[in-house]
Parts: structure tokens; C-alpha cells; sequence
């Protein structure tokens, strides 16, 4: 399926009876991208959406460290409409959140991160090793979280290397599941080889990884650290 620019929904199709969903959710064109300034050793993290910026404050503040980060809502297309310092030693982008758009938009969301490091800083991206997810691919899932049943059903399409998933959520209602909203979700699967060029080309030193610790990637790491150097 050819990576669309706008998010797409659909209704849901389920056995258990069920309400008509109250929202609907859709593919998120924003991420959480976090920095740390040359200036200062405070993060700074910019989010998706204004409830995401709440949530990270709080626990910010659970933790003690409120008085030492600062959260802003973020586009990861156009950071510079963030109210963020024009370089830091550190950008990252975790959790697989990088793939969302087509293959050039996807190297423009990289260039914005290259532009806002500091030289001898760096752009750290995680993502799902491409290989091993193949290798082992599940189109199906199914798991309990904050009190919602969440089902998945996935599809790769290989002519443009995305993973296509239907995502439905079910609230708990004694002892059955009320359907509460569906989302689409695309992502795009990066080779190493891809990641490298892709690195390159925005003008950052890539270097590959299988884990946090530095290990080496292989075919059997479960995700794949590319750090790139300014």
C-alpha cells in the first residue's frame, strides 16, 4: 500500500456486541524527539500532542526533575516551530517513531534533527531490526493495557518496505469488552544498509548498533541503534 500524507481510520468489524466507537485514532504525524543543549544540561523534549506534554510533566514532576526539563508540543516535520535552541549535543528519537511519512519526507524529518546538532553532537534513532521482524513476523497480537484489551493485525508491504497495522481497542465491562476505537498505523522498515545512506546523505557519520550497550547488529538483534555524528 502506497504511504498515504493523511491518516486514515475505518470502522471497526467485530463479533462482541458493541458501541459505535467515541474517537477515532489515527496514525500520529508527530513524535517525541528529545535534546539535550550544549548550553545546559537540562532535557528538552518535544511531543506529539498537548496531552503528551502533560503526562511527561507529571511524572517530571513524580520523579523531582521538573525544575531541570522543559516540554514543548512539536511537529518532528518542522522542529524549528518548537521553541527550541538552534543546536544541542544530543537529539533522539525512540521507540521506532521514525518512518511515519513517504521515503523523502522520512529523510526531511532526519535533516531537521541534523540541523539542530551541535558539531561533535549527535542524532540517535531505535528502530525495529528490519531482518529479525521479517524473520519472525506476527500479524496477529492481542494484550491487556490500562484496562483496555488492544488486538493488532498487521501486513508488510514489500513493493515500499511498511508495515501496515489495524489497531483495535476494547474496554473492560465486567466480564466482556466494549469496542472503543480503531486506528491505522504505517511505518516505514529501514535496512541497515538504508539507514546508512540515509545518515550519509543528511550529512551525519552513521554508526550501527544491536543494542544501547553498543553491541554489534546482527540479523538477530532485536532493534538497531544507528548514532549518527555531526
Amino acid at each position: 500500500m502506497r504511504p498515504s500524507t493523511t491518516p486514515r481510520t475505518s470502522r471497526c468489524d467485530w463479533t462482541r456486541p458493541q458501541k459505535r466507537p467515541r474517537t477515532s485514532s489515527t496514525c500520529s504525524k508527530t513524535t517525541t524527539t528529545s535534546t539535550s543543549t550544549r548550553r545546559s544540561t537540562w532535557p528538552v523534549v518535544a511531543a506529539a500532542t498537548p496531552e503528551f506534554v502533560e503526562r511527561a510533566g507529571d511524572r517530571a514532576d513524580a520523579d523531582g526533575v521538573a525544575d531541570r526539563t522543559l516540554f514543548v508540543e512539536g511537529d518532528m516535520r518542522d522542529l524549528g516551530d518548537a521553541p527550541l535552541r538552534e543546536e544541542y549535543d544530543l537529539v533522539t528519537c525512540f521507540f521506532t517513531s521514525f518512518g511515519y511519512f513517504e521515503d523523502e519526507t522520512n529523510r526531511e524529518v532526519l535533516a531537521e534533527m541534523a540541523d539542530h546538532v551541535a558539531p561533535g553532537g549527535a542524532v540517535v534513532l531505535q528502530l525495529a531490526n528490519k531482518d529479525r521482524l521479517l524473520a519472525n513476523f506476527n500479524t496477529s497480537s492481542a494484550f491487556e493495557h490500562g484496562g483496555y484489551l488492544v488486538t493488532e493485525q498487521r501486513e508488510f508491504d514489500v513493493t515500499y518496505s511498511r508495515v501496515e497495522t489495524t489497531r483495535r481497542m476494547f474496554e473492560e465491562n465486567g466480564d466482556e469488552y466494549e469496542f472503543a476505537f480503531e486506528g491505522e498505523l504505517s511505518i516505514r522498515l529501514y535496512s541497515p544498509v538504508e539507514l546508512r545512506k540515509l545518515f550519509e546523505d543528511v550529512g551525519l557519520e552513521p554508526h550501527l548498533y544491536g543494542s544501547p550497550d553498543g553491541e554489534d547488529l546482527d540479523r538477530e538483534s532485536d532493534q538497531q541503534y544507528v548514532v549518527g555524528l555531526a
